[in-house]
């Protein structure tokens, strides 16, 4: 009888991070997905710079006249066909990552984690007054940085 009215018996007790075991003991593991993406490079600028300069762009819409569904898929193709020239890198994305969590941050949550095992409790709350200092200025951090990407 994991819990009933018996003086000393099994008590519930919080453990940090046990859900993360729970998942590998049961053979799930983290959702991930694999994306292709492209590095630009001094190197890859100059050469994709110069494969678009080069073409006589009115000989590659010519034969097309007025169809411009045509003139499109020529100009697709060779922009495509340009763009092989970038590189391309396969990047692990795991599902549950969040982008503001930063390896300062992460060192955070592990000493917090380390002063809860330990039962340190002075510890444990500046720990937890430091993290939320610093959750706050990464997720800022974070929010400038998308909302300047959008500009």
């Amino acid at each position: 009888m994991p819990y009933g009215n018996v003086a000393d018996r099994q008590h519930s007790r919080y453990q940090p991070g046990r859900s993360r075991f729970r998942h590998r003991e049961s053979g799930q593991g983290r959702q991930t997905e694999r994306q292709k993406q492209r590095k630009l490079s001094p190197g890859t600028k100059a050469a994709l710079r110069n494969c678009f300069e080069s073409p006589e762009w009115s000989v590659l819409q010519e034969p097309y006249g007025e169809d411009i569904e045509g003139i499109t898929h020529c100009m697709t193709d060779y922009m495509n066909f340009c763009m092989d020239v970038v590189p391309v890198k396969t990047v692990r994305c795991f599902a549950n990552k969040q982008p503001w969590l930063t390896s300062s941050v992460k060192g955070l949550l592990n000493k917090k984690k380390r002063a809860f095992k330990d039962n340190n409790q002075e510890e444990l709350r500046s720990a937890e007054r430091e993290l939320k200092v610093h959750l706050r200025e990464a997720k800022e951090s974070y929010r400038r940085k998308v909302e300047q990407k959008g500009e």
